[in-house]
């Protein structure tokens, strides 16, 4: 039986996790980058607003079921509070555990209650639930955090940010293989052969680029790119293969990099043609960013020590207080400085660095997988599993 685990075990990390350093580091740096992302997310919602709709158009989704009418404005309004507070505990890292859960729950009601009125986006549920949920059962406050400096003053082991046992990734593997079926289920029903189906019907993209186009004004180029049945009909077998292949990203973390990558300029071509956003999904690819590498090369240091000499009671004190002042100053008007400060942030340049980070990505990924696959038919037998230099998002 140990023989059969050890096999699993090495199997999993010469295979799957193979080149996914400091997992430790990555998911508590992620965990402060996920809370100021989220929180700039919200900061354009205003969800009290919703009470103002006439109760005749309420039509609850599977988790509002039990509600016969919406949500009123007090209820909404505690809500926020609550998921902003969450998000400034996880932020700063105390009772993490405890923040995931309710920003789990606060989150899921409000972004239902705001579907249950007719539109309904499926781009953000990765980043309000799946992710919490996951994160939920893994502690990533373990490192870079409140929690863990005041576990480290009890006397507890202090977890290291470069360990990249699989046990420690596993979070990472589910989120991918979440995000495998969302892609690749979508490449299969596109060659389902329907008369309207994506790959049979030769004017499907121009179809969705200018009937059901969610932006006021569509692309200049796109007439030009749709009058061209050469390029039109390019993307559109291009879209297939990308979603049907794309549980390639399972081999190893060059083809992870590359399909990851690929996804950010699949989705900034839907935000330019198609008027799609995609933008809550950039935060779920930043998952496979190794930012324990930037932090190590980047941060500086002297910060750390004037952080670690605060009393135990100010920490304390502090991170609650923190979290109820942002939480009280944010719900009081949709003007509030805290939102103001975040909502500074424009979409664009968030978008422009995505892309560059992606396109480096996926021409350097592609380019080691061209290399390994020709280095593997020129031997003619097996792959190489021995672990190489990291290539990271």
């Amino acid at each position: 039986m140990n023989t059969v685990l050890a096999r699993v075990n090495q199997f999993i990390e010469t295979r799957i996790t193979q080149n996914e350093p400091n997992i430790v580091g990555r998911f508590g740096l992620y965990r402060i980058f996920y809370a100021v992302f989220y929180l700039w997310i919200i900061a354009h919602y205003n969800y009290r607003e919703l009470a103002l709709i006439p109760a005749g158009e309420w039509q609850p989704l599977l988790p509002l079921l039990w509600t016969n009418a919406p949500p009123n404005a007090g209820l909404l309004a505690l809500l926020e509070v609550l998921l902003v507070g969450g998000l400034v505990l996880l932020l700063v890292g105390y009772q993490t555990r405890l923040a995931t859960a309710v920003i789990l729950v606060t989150g899921i009601i409000l972004t239902t209650t705001r579907y249950s009125f007719g539109k309904i986006d499926h781009y953000d549920t990765f980043m309000i639930a799946y992710t919490p949920f996951v994160m939920l059962f893994y502690n990533w406050g373990k490192i870079y955090s409140i929690d863990a400096l005041l576990r480290a003053r009890l006397g507890e082991p202090v977890s290291d940010p470069t360990d990249s046992r699989w046990q420690e990734a596993w979070p990472l593997l589910i989120i991918l293989f979440m995000i495998v079926v969302l892609f690749t289920t979508g490449g299969i029903l596109k060659l389902l052969p329907d008369r309207n189906s994506w790959l049979w019907h030769v004017n499907v993209i121009r179809k969705v680029t200018f009937e059901y186009n969610k932006g006021m004004n569509p692309n200049p180029l796109a007439g030009f790119i749709y009058d061209t049945p050469l390029i039109y009909g390019s993307l559109r077998f291009a879209a297939v293969f990308f979603e049907t292949f794309f549980f390639l990203a399972l081999v190893n973390n060059k083809w992870r990099t590359f399909f990851v990558s690929s996804a950010v300029l699949f989705h900034l071509y839907n935000l330019l043609f198609n008027g799609i956003t995609f933008l809550d999904m950039l935060i779920i690819y930043a998952l496979f960013i190794d930012w324990q590498a930037l932090y190590s090369r980047w941060w500086p240091k002297v910060l750390k020590p004037q952080f670690e000499r605060l009393a135990t009671p100010i920490l304390i004190a502090g991170s609650v207080s923190l979290a109820i002042i942002i939480a009280l100053v944010w719900s009081s008007s949709y003007d509030s400085i805290t939102r103001t400060v975040l909502r500074i942030i424009p979409v664009q340049p968030v978008w422009a660095l995505a892309a560059v980070i992606a396109l480096y990505s996926v021409v350097r990924s592609g380019w080691n997988i061209m290399q390994d696959i020709l280095a593997f038919l020129r031997r003619g037998n097996k792959w190489n599993v021995v672990p190489q230099s990291a290539d990271q998002t």
